[in-house]
């Protein structure tokens, strides 16, 4: 039996989602970074607009979408978002050994997490969220445009 709190973490992380369409995209990080030696004396300041090179999908090597595909998400064109075989292997290994060591988003979901939620502490409900978003990516965007805006936007 499911205990009621997880079920009311489960619906308030669903309902607390905007209806219809993908909500905006949120870019994190568009503030400034510094790169320091290591001496720790500063090398170069980077601006929003120099770390973030706009590419086409053309732009990026095949064989690159291929390696990330394969260590990141090896079933990233079988699934709708969620891949409860990597969820599952991971939820057994962290409980066996005691702690996290492994995660089981795909790609879907950690893209819609850098692009819609932003930075947000790890809980059952934004996981939730995190889920039912990259559901609606998957509906809404084809796979090559998702590879691409995961890739373009690390």
């Amino acid at each position: 039996m499911v205990p009621v709190a997880v079920i009311a973490v489960l619906a308030a992380a669903l309902f607390s989602l905007p209806a219809g369409q993908l909500p905006p995209e949120k870019r994190a990080g568009s503030g400034i970074t510094r790169l320091y030696a290591a001496d720790g004396t500063e090398i170069a300041t980077l601006h929003a607009f120099e770390r973030f090179i706009p590419v086409g999908g053309d732009d990026i090597p095949s064989v690159l979408k291929e390696a990330v595909i394969a260590i990141e998400d090896e079933r990233f064109s079988s699934h709708r978002g969620l891949d409860m075989r990597s969820v599952l292997r991971a939820l057994w290994v962290n409980l066996s050994r005691g702690r996290v060591l492994q995660g089981g988003s795909t790609i879907t979901q950690q893209y819609a997490k850098q692009a819609y939620m932003g930075d947000r502490e790890r809980t059952l409900a934004t996981k939730v969220r995190e889920v039912v978003l990259a559901s609606r990516v998957e509906r809404e965007i084809s796979k090559a445009e998702i590879l691409h805006r995961y890739l373009s936007s690390a």
